[in-house]
This record gives structure tokens, sequence and C-alpha cells, in this order.
């Protein structure tokens, strides 16, 4: 056992284990500050790629909204329109024959828009022209929203989802008259197919992509949860289905809509996984490196001692045996040169006392 011990308290032993521990921990520290700033710079990269695609899916949609916006003018800047519906603000009665004569102007300009579902045209007193009945404005949207359509002046007013079928969405615009003064001759109201918009990311299945209007509510999405927490909150992550999530958002300045992306955290550091495993092979391989040069360090460094101290155990035999000139470190070779000198110079004393007696 003691002799077990003694092996481990060799000068070899020794340096051994303090090469192969600062190498563990210089390792270590190397290998943590690596993966760390790559898990940084990483998730760093993919936060702002994640805020670009959202920048891009917002521009993508304010352009849509501004082609249904192109697409209402060249209803309610039609010169026929604008003729019955001035003759219906001066109180003349619109005909049938007017009225279809409309539904054809109106039908032709839909179908070269895309996105449309319908086009429905009211006069002044919220009477419907088109399609062909006598239903009231107010009973297919709320006084609140003539309302604004009457505050906007002419620009187009998004409502929300449609109450008769909550696949599409309402917009309203108030149809001015161009030759008196602008005054009001009645409302449009568009219903557009909510996938018009599209999702920022359909390509991703591990990211929902979430587009709302300026009321909060879902215009598309891929994501069946709450989302009003989301956001209208200022967190930056959330956790789904025991995953964490991070929360991108970006708000359009022209149409109110906001955009957001909610991408799996795991997505952000993906690739992680192959770094670390590539450190940790690096540090074994290197461990082992340093653990074959320490070996060959420290026996280049005791194999002479050990030669030199066993040439020195050998002088109770008689005369001081002097050791070989070796390859060694230089303080090495010139301590057993020293020896060398000393048992030279004592077994000569020593064959002189001989002689001497």
């Amino acid at each position: 056992m003691f002799t077990h011990l003694r092996k481990w308290h060799s000068l070899r032993s020794q340096i051994l284990i303090v090469f192969l521990f600062v190498m563990v921990i210089v390792l270590f520290v190397v290998g943590y500050l690596t993966l760390n700033q790559v898990s940084s710079m990483l998730k760093k990269n993919a936060e702002e790629q994640t805020q670009q695609v959202a920048i891009e899916a917002s521009g993508r949609v304010d352009s849509l909204y501004e082609q249904i916006n192109i697409a209402s003018k060249f209803v309610i800047t039609n010169d026929e329109v604008q003729e019955v519906l001035d003759r219906s603000y001066r109180g003349q009665d619109v005909s049938f024959s007017d009225r279809q004569q409309l539904q054809s102007i109106v039908n032709n300009i839909q179908v070269n828009s895309d996105g449309v579902f319908s086009m429905e045209l009211y006069n002044k007193r919220e009477e419907r022209l088109l399609p062909l009945d006598n239903k009231l404005l107010s009973g297919r949207i709320g006084q609140e929203w003539v309302e604004r359509a009457d505050e906007a002046k002419g620009s187009l007013v998004w409502i929300g989802s449609d109450p008769q079928d909550p696949n599409h969405s309402l917009v309203i615009r108030r149809i001015n008259l161009m030759n008196h003064g602008f005054a009001n001759a009645g409302y449009l109201v568009m219903s557009i197919y909510n996938s018009y918009f599209p999702f920022a990311n359909q390509d991703n299945i591990n990211q929902y992509s979430i587009l709302l209007d300026n009321n909060m509510d879902q215009i598309n999405s891929n994501y069946d949860g709450s989302i009003e927490s989301i956001a209208e909150g200022d967190q930056t992550s959330i956790r789904i289905n025991e995953e964490d999530y991070m929360v991108t958002k970006e708000t359009s300045d022209v149409t109110g809509f906001m955009v957001l992306i909610l991408t799996p955290v795991s997505a952000l550091t993906e690739g992680i996984d192959g770094i670390r495993n590539g450190i940790v092979l690096s540090g074994i391989l290197g461990i082992i490196i340093y653990f074959i040069c320490s070996w060959l360090l420290s026996t280049i460094i005791t194999k002479p001692i050990i030669n030199l101290t066993n040439t020195m155990q050998r002088a109770n035999e008689g005369l001081l045996a002097t050791n070989p000139q070796m390859l060694a470190v230089s303080e090495i070779t010139e301590l057993n040169s020293t020896y060398n000198r000393l048992a030279e110079e004592t077994n000569h004393l020593i064959q002189m006392v001989y002689q001497k007696e």
C-alpha cells in the first residue's frame, strides 16, 4: 500500500497530475466561454433575422392593403357610379336598370382585384343599391363604423371580421361627390378574404405567425391559442406546450396591423449541439495529446534523475560510480556532471588514503 502511495508521490506523477489539471481547467474555461459566445451570437443573428422577416411581412401586408385601397378608388371615382349616386343624392330614384349597370361595373372591378370577395354600394340614406336588394347599411355593420367612415372623409376604414362570415373581413369607405364639393353620397363596403394576407413564414411549421388588425382581432393565423396577452403584453418570450418561444412583434405605421411571430428558442440555437460536441471532442483530443506530451516531458525530466539516484545508491558497494553523460535539460546535465566530478575526486581521495595507510 505504501509503495503504491509512494508511486503517486513521485515527481513524475506530480508533474503529470499538475499539467493535466491545468490543462483541464484551461480547456473547460475556453470551451465554456467559446460555447457561450457562439450561442449568444447564433441567438442574436436568429433574432435579427426573425425581426427582419416580421418587417418584410408587415411591408407585404401594407402593399396588399394598398391594393384594396386602389380597388375601392376605382369604384368610388367611376363616372357612372358618381352619376347614379349624384341622382340619388338629389332625391331622384335609381332605376333597376341603373343598378344593373352599376353591378356590371363593380363586378368588372372586383374580378380584377385580388382578395376582394364582394362589393356593396349604399346611398346617403344608407339604402343598399348593390347587391340588388333593399337592405340597410345599419343592418350590415354597426352605426359606429358609419360614423368612423364619415370622420375619415373618404379614406378607407378597416372594420374587421365580417359578422356573416369569419373567414372574411370588412372595410368601408365614404363616397364623395366630386361635382358637389365632395358631399357625402353614400358608402362602399368591401368584403376581403382573410387568406389574402399571407403568413409571415409559411415554410417553418414550428413557427407560429399571427396577423392582427388595428382592433387586435385576428386576420390570419396558424396559432390556435389565446393571443390577447401576447399582443398586449411586453414579454419577449412565452411558454407553449412545454417549450419556450421568442415573441417578435412588428406594427405597421400605415395600417396599424401587427405581425406576431412566435419562434421556438431551440430553433434560434439550432446547431449549438454540434458545436458543443465539437468542443467536447476537441477537449478530449487536447487532453490526450497533452497527456502524451506531459508524459514525454516528465520522462525527459525524471529518467536522468532516477538514473543518477541509482548510481548514487551503488556507492555502498565500494568506489563511487560515475554516471554516463545523458541528453537532458541543462540543469540535470549540469547536476550529472557535478556528481561525476565529485565521484572522481572522492575516489581519488580514497585511493590516496589507502596508499598512505
